[in-house]
Protein backbone atom coordinates (compact mmCIF):
# COMPACT_ATOMS: atom_id res chain seq x y z
CA UNK A 1 0.00 0.00 0.00
CA UNK A 2 1.25 3.27 -1.06
CA UNK A 3 1.16 6.96 0.78
CA UNK A 4 0.33 10.15 -0.67
CA UNK A 5 2.05 12.52 0.39
CA UNK A 6 1.87 16.43 0.18
CA UNK A 7 4.81 18.09 1.60
CA UNK A 8 5.11 15.57 3.83
CA UNK A 9 2.18 16.93 5.54
CA UNK A 10 -0.80 15.10 4.00
CA UNK A 11 -1.11 11.39 4.58
CA UNK A 12 -3.60 9.35 3.34
CA UNK A 13 -4.17 5.77 2.77
CA UNK A 14 -4.67 5.48 -0.93
CA UNK A 15 -3.91 2.57 -3.12
CA UNK A 16 -2.38 4.62 -5.99
CA UNK A 17 -3.44 1.53 -8.24
CA UNK A 18 -7.43 2.36 -8.14
CA UNK A 19 -6.58 6.34 -8.34
CA UNK A 20 -9.11 7.55 -11.12
CA UNK A 21 -8.01 8.37 -14.27
CA UNK A 22 -6.87 11.94 -14.52
CA UNK A 23 -7.69 13.27 -18.01
CA UNK A 24 -8.67 16.37 -18.65
CA UNK A 25 -12.56 16.55 -19.11
CA UNK A 26 -14.24 17.37 -21.89
CA UNK A 27 -17.09 20.05 -20.72
CA UNK A 28 -20.45 18.32 -21.71
CA UNK A 29 -19.38 14.47 -20.79
CA UNK A 30 -20.39 14.40 -17.10
CA UNK A 31 -23.20 11.55 -16.39
CA UNK A 32 -23.93 9.44 -13.60
CA UNK A 33 -25.22 5.73 -14.20
CA UNK A 34 -26.40 2.94 -12.22
CA UNK A 35 -22.94 1.00 -14.17
CA UNK A 36 -20.43 3.39 -11.85
CA UNK A 37 -22.63 3.79 -8.86
CA UNK A 38 -20.52 1.23 -7.12
CA UNK A 39 -17.43 2.68 -7.91
CA UNK A 40 -18.51 5.95 -6.63
CA UNK A 41 -19.32 4.21 -3.51
CA UNK A 42 -15.92 2.58 -2.63
CA UNK A 43 -13.96 5.70 -3.46
CA UNK A 44 -15.95 7.97 -1.34
CA UNK A 45 -15.32 5.39 1.42
CA UNK A 46 -11.80 5.47 0.53
CA UNK A 47 -11.62 9.24 0.37
CA UNK A 48 -13.94 10.14 3.93
CA UNK A 49 -11.17 10.10 6.64
CA UNK A 50 -9.36 12.62 4.01
CA UNK A 51 -12.52 14.75 3.90
CA UNK A 52 -13.39 14.58 7.81
CA UNK A 53 -10.14 15.65 8.38
CA UNK A 54 -10.02 18.66 6.04
CA UNK A 55 -6.84 17.35 3.77
CA UNK A 56 -8.07 18.96 0.54
CA UNK A 57 -4.23 19.51 -0.69
CA UNK A 58 -3.81 15.37 -0.27
CA UNK A 59 -7.05 15.23 -2.23
CA UNK A 60 -6.39 17.50 -4.87
CA UNK A 61 -3.00 15.41 -4.99
CA UNK A 62 -4.62 12.08 -5.66
CA UNK A 63 -7.30 13.46 -8.38
CA UNK A 64 -4.05 14.47 -9.92
CA UNK A 65 -3.49 18.20 -9.46
CA UNK A 66 0.11 18.37 -8.79
CA UNK A 67 0.11 19.84 -6.07
CA UNK A 68 2.62 21.94 -4.32
CA UNK A 69 3.45 24.78 -1.50
CA UNK A 70 4.69 27.98 -1.97
CA UNK A 71 6.31 29.88 1.09
CA UNK A 72 3.29 30.86 2.66
CA UNK A 73 1.68 27.69 2.84
CA UNK A 74 -0.67 28.33 -0.01
CA UNK A 75 -0.83 25.56 -2.69
CA UNK A 76 -0.51 26.14 -6.74
CA UNK A 77 -1.72 23.00 -8.43
CA UNK A 78 -0.57 21.13 -12.36
CA UNK A 79 -4.80 22.14 -13.40
CA UNK A 80 -7.92 21.61 -12.64
CA UNK A 81 -10.84 19.60 -13.89
CA UNK A 82 -13.35 17.11 -12.25
CA UNK A 83 -11.94 13.57 -11.07
CA UNK A 84 -13.52 11.56 -13.44
CA UNK A 85 -15.96 11.61 -16.87
CA UNK A 86 -17.97 9.46 -15.02
CA UNK A 87 -18.84 11.55 -11.62
CA UNK A 88 -17.60 14.95 -10.28
CA UNK A 89 -16.57 16.40 -6.82
CA UNK A 90 -19.80 16.82 -5.94
CA UNK A 91 -20.92 13.38 -6.40
CA UNK A 92 -18.26 12.14 -4.33
CA UNK A 93 -18.99 14.17 -1.47
CA UNK A 94 -16.45 16.71 -2.28
CA UNK A 95 -17.17 20.65 -1.15
CA UNK A 96 -15.04 22.79 -4.10
CA UNK A 97 -14.97 25.63 -1.85
CA UNK A 98 -13.28 23.84 0.56
CA UNK A 99 -11.35 21.87 -2.14
CA UNK A 100 -9.49 25.12 -3.34
CA UNK A 101 -9.97 27.24 -0.53
CA UNK A 102 -5.77 27.35 0.08
CA UNK A 103 -5.37 27.36 -3.84
CA UNK A 104 -2.94 30.52 -4.86
CA UNK A 105 -2.80 29.34 -8.64
CA UNK A 106 -3.08 26.74 -11.10
CA UNK A 107 -0.47 26.71 -13.62
CA UNK A 108 -2.08 24.98 -16.67
CA UNK A 109 -6.05 24.58 -17.84
CA UNK A 110 -8.73 24.82 -15.57
CA UNK A 111 -12.03 23.11 -16.23
CA UNK A 112 -15.10 23.97 -13.89
CA UNK A 113 -17.95 22.68 -15.60
CA UNK A 114 -20.33 21.30 -13.76
CA UNK A 115 -18.43 22.36 -10.78
CA UNK A 116 -20.31 23.16 -7.38
CA UNK A 117 -17.87 25.78 -6.00
CA UNK A 118 -19.47 29.28 -5.67
CA UNK A 119 -16.42 31.64 -5.25
CA UNK A 120 -12.73 32.19 -4.99
CA UNK A 121 -11.41 33.81 -2.63
CA UNK A 122 -7.43 32.88 -2.69
CA UNK A 123 -6.96 31.94 -5.83
CA UNK A 124 -4.65 34.78 -8.07
CA UNK A 125 -4.03 33.23 -11.42
CA UNK A 126 -4.80 30.36 -13.80
CA UNK A 127 -1.95 30.25 -16.22
CA UNK A 128 -3.58 28.07 -19.03
CA UNK A 129 -6.86 27.83 -21.10
CA UNK A 130 -10.27 28.09 -18.55
CA UNK A 131 -13.77 26.95 -19.18
CA UNK A 132 -17.10 28.35 -16.88
CA UNK A 133 -19.64 26.95 -18.84
CA UNK A 134 -22.18 25.43 -16.53
CA UNK A 135 -20.91 26.08 -13.51
CA UNK A 136 -22.59 28.20 -10.44
CA UNK A 137 -19.80 30.83 -10.42
CA UNK A 138 -21.48 34.50 -10.85
CA UNK A 139 -18.22 35.98 -9.79
CA UNK A 140 -14.41 35.25 -10.57
CA UNK A 141 -13.59 37.03 -7.42
CA UNK A 142 -10.00 36.98 -6.22
CA UNK A 143 -8.27 36.15 -9.77
CA UNK A 144 -6.60 38.40 -11.24
CA UNK A 145 -5.10 37.16 -14.37
CA UNK A 146 -5.90 34.12 -16.46
CA UNK A 147 -2.82 33.10 -19.16
CA UNK A 148 -4.62 31.27 -21.79
CA UNK A 149 -8.33 30.98 -23.53
CA UNK A 150 -11.36 31.71 -21.80
CA UNK A 151 -14.50 30.70 -22.39
CA UNK A 152 -17.57 32.24 -20.96
CA UNK A 153 -20.35 31.07 -22.86
CA UNK A 154 -23.13 28.80 -20.82
CA UNK A 155 -21.85 30.55 -17.42
CA UNK A 156 -24.03 32.27 -14.65
CA UNK A 157 -20.89 34.55 -14.66
CA UNK A 158 -21.49 38.35 -14.57
CA UNK A 159 -18.92 39.85 -12.47
CA UNK A 160 -15.26 40.12 -13.15
CA UNK A 161 -14.13 41.17 -10.46
CA UNK A 162 -10.34 41.42 -10.11
CA UNK A 163 -10.02 40.44 -13.52
CA UNK A 164 -7.05 42.49 -15.23
CA UNK A 165 -5.48 40.06 -17.91
CA UNK A 166 -6.48 37.39 -20.28
CA UNK A 167 -3.40 35.80 -21.68
CA UNK A 168 -5.51 34.58 -24.85
CA UNK A 169 -8.73 34.85 -26.44
CA UNK A 170 -12.22 35.78 -24.94
CA UNK A 171 -15.40 35.15 -26.06
CA UNK A 172 -18.17 36.99 -24.66
CA UNK A 173 -20.86 35.56 -26.41
CA UNK A 174 -24.04 33.62 -24.32
CA UNK A 175 -22.96 35.05 -21.56
CA UNK A 176 -24.43 37.08 -18.37
CA UNK A 177 -21.35 39.50 -18.77
CA UNK A 178 -22.07 43.37 -18.93
CA UNK A 179 -19.11 45.11 -17.98
CA UNK A 180 -15.42 44.38 -18.37
CA UNK A 181 -14.80 46.41 -15.14
CA UNK A 182 -11.12 46.09 -14.22
CA UNK A 183 -9.91 44.26 -17.39
CA UNK A 184 -7.28 45.83 -19.03
CA UNK A 185 -5.88 43.60 -21.39
CA UNK A 186 -7.11 40.79 -23.68
CA UNK A 187 -3.74 39.72 -25.68
CA UNK A 188 -5.40 37.27 -28.08
CA UNK A 189 -9.02 37.92 -30.02
CA UNK A 190 -11.98 38.94 -28.44
CA UNK A 191 -15.91 38.33 -29.26
CA UNK A 192 -18.23 40.44 -28.36
CA UNK A 193 -21.18 39.13 -30.90
CA UNK A 194 -24.22 37.92 -30.06
CA UNK A 195 -23.08 38.81 -26.05
CA UNK A 196 -24.31 41.43 -23.42
CA UNK A 197 -21.64 42.85 -22.91
CA UNK A 198 -22.60 47.15 -22.83
CA UNK A 199 -19.38 48.51 -20.95
CA UNK A 200 -15.36 48.04 -21.93
CA UNK A 201 -14.43 49.11 -18.25
CA UNK A 202 -10.42 49.57 -18.33
CA UNK A 203 -9.82 47.61 -21.20
CA UNK A 204 -7.19 49.03 -23.06
CA UNK A 205 -5.39 47.23 -25.03
CA UNK A 206 -6.92 43.83 -27.25
CA UNK A 207 -3.70 41.94 -28.60
CA UNK A 208 -5.42 40.08 -31.48
CA UNK A 209 -8.63 40.67 -33.44
CA UNK A 210 -11.97 42.29 -32.16
CA UNK A 211 -15.44 41.51 -33.17
CA UNK A 212 -18.18 44.02 -32.29
CA UNK A 213 -20.58 42.91 -34.89
CA UNK A 214 -24.05 42.78 -33.66
CA UNK A 215 -22.78 43.32 -30.29
CA UNK A 216 -24.40 45.74 -27.54
CA UNK A 217 -21.11 47.99 -26.75
CA UNK A 218 -21.63 51.13 -27.55
CA UNK A 219 -18.33 53.04 -26.59
CA UNK A 220 -15.19 51.98 -26.64
CA UNK A 221 -13.76 53.74 -23.80
CA UNK A 222 -10.45 53.27 -22.64
CA UNK A 223 -9.63 51.14 -25.67
CA UNK A 224 -6.47 52.46 -27.57
CA UNK A 225 -4.93 49.48 -29.59
CA UNK A 226 -6.76 46.01 -31.73
CA UNK A 227 -3.55 44.18 -32.69
CA UNK A 228 -5.55 42.57 -35.18
CA UNK A 229 -8.48 42.67 -37.69
CA UNK A 230 -11.60 44.80 -36.57
CA UNK A 231 -15.11 44.33 -37.20
CA UNK A 232 -17.65 47.38 -36.39
CA UNK A 233 -19.97 46.35 -38.84
CA UNK A 234 -23.89 46.25 -37.84
CA UNK A 235 -22.43 47.47 -34.24
CA UNK A 236 -23.95 50.19 -32.12
CA UNK A 237 -20.35 52.08 -31.14
CA UNK A 238 -21.24 55.73 -31.67
CA UNK A 239 -17.43 56.62 -32.13
CA UNK A 240 -14.18 55.43 -31.47
CA UNK A 241 -13.03 57.05 -28.27
CA UNK A 242 -9.90 56.42 -27.34
CA UNK A 243 -8.39 54.35 -30.19
CA UNK A 244 -5.36 54.77 -31.82
CA UNK A 245 -3.79 52.33 -33.67
CA UNK A 246 -5.89 49.11 -35.53
CA UNK A 247 -2.67 46.77 -36.79
CA UNK A 248 -4.79 44.85 -39.06
CA UNK A 249 -8.58 44.94 -41.58
CA UNK A 250 -11.11 47.36 -40.19
CA UNK A 251 -14.63 46.97 -41.27
CA UNK A 252 -17.55 49.68 -40.65
CA UNK A 253 -20.02 48.38 -42.58
CA UNK A 254 -23.69 49.82 -41.56
CA UNK A 255 -22.33 51.27 -38.72
CA UNK A 256 -23.42 53.71 -36.54
CA UNK A 257 -20.07 55.53 -36.21
CA UNK A 258 -19.14 58.49 -38.50
CA UNK A 259 -15.42 59.66 -37.90
CA UNK A 260 -12.25 57.72 -37.44
CA UNK A 261 -12.13 59.86 -34.38
CA UNK A 262 -8.12 59.64 -32.64
CA UNK A 263 -7.20 56.67 -35.21
CA UNK A 264 -4.23 57.38 -36.76
CA UNK A 265 -2.31 54.03 -37.89
CA UNK A 266 -4.24 50.84 -39.97
CA UNK A 267 -1.81 48.36 -40.71
CA UNK A 268 -5.00 46.51 -43.13
CA UNK A 269 -7.12 47.52 -45.57
CA UNK A 270 -10.13 50.04 -44.37
CA UNK A 271 -13.66 49.61 -45.59
CA UNK A 272 -15.66 52.10 -45.11
CA UNK A 273 -18.31 50.37 -47.65
CA UNK A 274 -22.41 51.10 -46.77
CA UNK A 275 -21.06 53.14 -43.66
CA UNK A 276 -21.54 56.53 -42.21
CA UNK A 277 -18.18 57.79 -42.08
CA UNK A 278 -17.26 60.84 -43.66
CA UNK A 279 -14.56 61.80 -41.61
CA UNK A 280 -11.22 60.00 -42.13
CA UNK A 281 -8.85 62.98 -41.25
CA UNK A 282 -7.24 61.24 -38.52
CA UNK A 283 -5.64 58.86 -40.05
CA UNK A 284 -1.41 59.05 -41.33
CA UNK A 285 -1.03 55.60 -42.34
CA UNK A 286 -2.73 53.03 -43.66
CA UNK A 287 -0.85 50.11 -45.38
CA UNK A 288 -3.85 48.38 -47.49
CA UNK A 289 -6.37 49.59 -49.81
CA UNK A 290 -8.95 51.72 -49.04
CA UNK A 291 -13.31 50.32 -49.94
CA UNK A 292 -15.16 53.65 -49.78
CA UNK A 293 -18.15 52.51 -51.99
CA UNK A 294 -21.62 54.19 -51.02
CA UNK A 295 -20.43 56.26 -47.75
CA UNK A 296 -20.19 60.03 -47.82
CA UNK A 297 -16.72 60.22 -48.53
CA UNK A 298 -15.72 61.61 -51.73
CA UNK A 299 -12.66 61.24 -54.01
CA UNK A 300 -10.83 64.14 -52.89
CA UNK A 301 -11.02 62.43 -49.10
CA UNK A 302 -9.06 59.22 -49.94
CA UNK A 303 -7.31 60.60 -52.83
CA UNK A 304 -3.45 60.06 -50.70
CA UNK A 305 -4.63 56.65 -50.03
CA UNK A 306 -4.82 55.35 -53.03
CA UNK A 307 -1.95 54.04 -54.84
Amino acid sequence: MNIISVQNNYNINFKRLNAPKTKPIPYDSFYVSDKNALEIANLKKKIAPAIKAGKYGALLNYFGMGVKKDSDGKFIIEGYHQPSTKYTFSDLGIDENKLLANVKEITGDAVFTKSNITEFKTLKKIGGNTRFSRTKLTSLGSIEEIGGNVHFFSSKINDLGNLRQIGGSARFGESQITDLKNLEVIKGNASFSNSKVQKLGKLREIGGSAFFCDSKVKNLSNLELIGGNADFSYSEIIDTGKLKEIRGDVRFTDSKIKSLGNITYIDGDLDISYSNIYDISSLKRLRGKIIYENSPLKMEDVAKFIN
